[in-house]
């Protein structure tokens, strides 16, 4: 399953979840602006890229590699669990 979403719509998502989520700000190291943010989202895509590769020889980023590709940006939280419930029943079904 690839959940896919662009890595300025994830920079937003944190922003807002950090201004809105004491507690978040209180256990994480809170980003000086907004390109910090995107750099260490940038950081940890390129390290989760060559770590995929390594272990497995698979560029994580090609969709092609998974079964089911859901847009988390044109999908809200709710609509992607339907999404990824609704396929796994699909799936259990042609097993």
């Amino acid at each position: 399953m690839y959940l896919g979403l662009p890595l300025e719509i994830a920079k937003d998502r944190i922003l807002n979840n950090l201004k809105e989520n004491p507690l978040r700000s209180k256990s994480e190291e809170t980003p000086a602006n907004a390109e910090e943010v995107y750099k260490k989202i940038k950081e940890r895509f390129e390290s989760e890229q060559k770590r995929y590769w390594e272990l497995y020889k698979i560029d994580n980023t090609k969709k092609e590699n998974y079964d089911l590709v859901v847009d988390t940006d044109k999908n809200n939280l709710k609509e992607v669990v339907n999404i990824i419930v609704r396929e796994y029943k699909n799936w259990l079904n042609r097993r």
